[in-house]
Order: C-alpha cells, then structure tokens, then sequence
C-alpha cells in the first residue's frame, strides 16, 4: 500500500455553504508537486482537526488504500518547537 509523505496542502473553507476543501500533494523526484487527494466535508471539526495536523505536524504521511493521514513516530509529550 504506498504511502507518501505531504508536502504541501490547499485548504479553503466556504463560510456561505459551510463546505471545506482540502488538497494534499506530493514531491515528485523531479521536484514537481503532484495532486495526492481531495476531499470536500461539511464537518467544521473534521475540516480543523485536519488542518490542524497540516500545520503542525512534520513528518505527516498520506497512505493511499486506506486514505489516512500518519504522523511520523515522536516521543509521548513532545512539544512542537
């Protein structure tokens, strides 16, 4: 099941049809960025609990077959610096 690491992400949150937008992309060797997957939710806390992990989670991971997003392994009660 492959697995890539996020390197970027869109995010955009309709305020008038409460719908967000959300967009991972990949690294190609190349250097491009490359579309990874979309997803549109009308869940406000799903759409923050996401890009929450966006912003302040490095390593973040992308398996495909599942579509879940993985932190990379850090120590209980570390604190982002």
């Amino acid at each position: 099941m492959p697995t890539y690491t996020v390197e970027n992400y869109y995010a955009h949150w309709d305020i008038d049809n409460k719908k967000g937008r959300i967009n991972l992309y990949r690294r190609l060797s190349s250097g491009a960025l490359s579309y990874l997957y979309g997803r549109i939710t009308g869940d406000m806390e799903e759409f923050e609990l996401i890009t929450n992990l966006l912003r302040n989670e490095k390593p973040l991971f992308f398996v495909t077959e599942s579509k879940t997003l993985a932190t990379g392994k850090e120590p209980v009660g570390e604190e982002e610096t």
